[in-house]
């Protein structure tokens, strides 16, 4: 890649992050992309989607045929937002000739370099005040509906309400790792429509604004005491994987199944952790099951019944209501391949299946799992159970 390339990608880069830290909604599009855009009321319509006003972000070197799609663009309407404009075209056919054609092309349609947040809100771009939580997002419009994809990745729960652009006369919370739904909590502060969410940090949701809205409402909850260590015993047992299966064991401290011997090191698979616990006297409405941390996967059975599978941060699960008593707890981990691999590699294994014969490692040299160290695999904790109370409106 020459300087020139790595500068141009630097500057959209730092353009894209601009917007979308000061919570523009972004898209891309290629120069074969553009050549299917039109202009209906003063929108840009692509397949996909319409917009308000398409940036162009400073670089060096344009295709003449694009240059001459966003004049058109610009002729019938679209508020087209030129932060830069390109000194030539890319290539040698006809250089001298189409960087004229493009000179030319500029000159005559009074083409400018545009003040970026000047020219977005000349084309009534409004941001997504939400960012100021900390959240990102992604949103779509659906006819009257509008679908927000949020992601916290902060290094703290966010618990509030956020500001959401527009007319919004409901909203539905959807949870896209249970499926949960429910109605949101809405208010209006200053004439602004806000919505209640609360997201772990590592967490997602889905907010769908003025849609047919369910009768359940969101249950939103919040701690009612401190988590509660699961400081009991651990039976763990390898169900499935290898090289060869591990010996069964048992643990009273949680830590990578890999110190547990020379094939716990070198395994790959699932192995299931199994513990039993005597329901804790703090009230709560219902409980939550921390994982802490996971290697990689987990999947959690409550008194034989199944409650779900915890595959990304933070490992929480809804555990709904205990049992008076005595409880079981069941969690079938599956860590990664990477053991299996190294350890196939210090036995002299071949099994690279490859066409391409210059497997490299991400550094560009060869690859090599001998060198790695052994992978923490498991389940590492904490676990706690975590009370909660279902808040009311």
């Amino acid at each position: 890649h020459n300087s020139k390339c790595r500068k141009n990608t630097m500057i959209t880069r730092g353009l894209t992050n601009t917007l979308m830290n000061k919570g523009y909604g972004v898209d891309f599009l290629s120069d074969a992309f553009l050549k299917q855009a039109k202009v209906e009321a003063g929108k840009i319509v692509l397949p996909g989607g319409t917009y308000k006003a398409l940036v162009v972000p400073d670089c060096e070197f344009m295709p003449l045929a694009s240059m001459e799609k966003l004049v058109a663009l610009k002729n019938a309407g679209a508020s087209v937002i030129f932060t830069g404009l390109p000194e030539s075209v890319p290539g040698y056919f006809e250089y001298e000739k189409q960087t004229a054609a493009l000179e030319n092309l500029m000159s005559e349609n009074d083409l400018a370099i545009t003040a970026l947040e000047s020219g977005l809100r000349a084309a009534e771009v409004a941001p997504e005040t939400l960012v100021a939580s900390g959240l990102k997002f992604i949103r779509r419009a659906q006819g009257d509906s509008k679908i927000y994809y949020l992601v916290n990745h902060t290094q703290e729960d966010i618990d509030t309400y956020i500001p959401l652009s527009g007319n919004v006369d409901n909203a539905v919370l959807l949870d896209p790792l249970t499926r949960k739904v429910g109605a949101a909590a809405v208010r209006e502060t200053e004439g602004q429509a806000e919505v209640k969410v609360q997201i772990a940090s590592g967490d997602a949701l889905l907010i769908k604004t003025n849609w047919d809205s369910p009768e359940e409402q969101w249950a939103y909850t919040s701690p009612s005491a401190e988590g509660i260590p699961l400081e009991t015993e651990w039976n763990i047992s390898f169900e499935e994987g290898g090289p060869t299966l591990p010996e069964a064991a048992t643990m009273n401290s949680l830590k990578s199944w890999t110190t547990l011997g020379e094939d716990a090191e070198h395994f790959s698979g699932t192995a299931s952790y199994t513990t039993t616990f005597t329901k804790p006297e703090t009230a709560a409405d219902t409980w939550q099951l921390d994982l802490g941390d996971v290697r990689e996967s987990a999947a959690v059975w409550l008194n034989d019944n199944y409650i779900g599978t915890a595959w990304s941060a933070p490992y929480r699960l809804d555990l709904g209501a205990l049992q008076s008593g005595e409880n079981t707890l069941t969690i079938k981990v599956t860590n990664l391949a990477a053991n299996r691999l190294r350890a196939k590699e210090l036995r002299g294994e071949e099994w690279k299946t490859f066409y391409e014969i210059n497997m490299v490692n991400k550094d560009y040299k060869p690859f090599d799992a001998t060198v790695w160290e052994p992978t923490p695999s498991g389940l590492l904790g904490p676990v706690q159970l975590v009370p909660l109370a279902i808040e009311t409106k």
